[in-house]
């Protein structure tokens, strides 16, 4: 008989407005998972622009919705 093997994934959320974001690869532990979590979150590139005011005013084209 064979043992299932256990395998843990990272999933992530940036705000409360978007849904989980599930990352590629598979640990074998919660530990080696964690420590690989906090590696790719401290490697993501945060990129701010200004809006101008027509910007802000405009409709959005694309709306985004979860199914649950």
């Amino acid at each position: 008989m064979r043992v299932r093997e256990i395998l843990y994934c990272i999933w992530i959320r940036v705000d409360d407005t978007l849904p989980w974001i599930e990352l590629k690869g598979e640990y074998e532990t919660k530990e080696k998972a964690k420590q690989a979590g906090q590696t790719v979150t401290g490697r993501i590139a945060v990129r701010l622009v200004k809006l101008s005011q027509e910007r802000r005013l405009a409709e959005s084209l694309v709306t985004v919705r979860a199914r649950r």
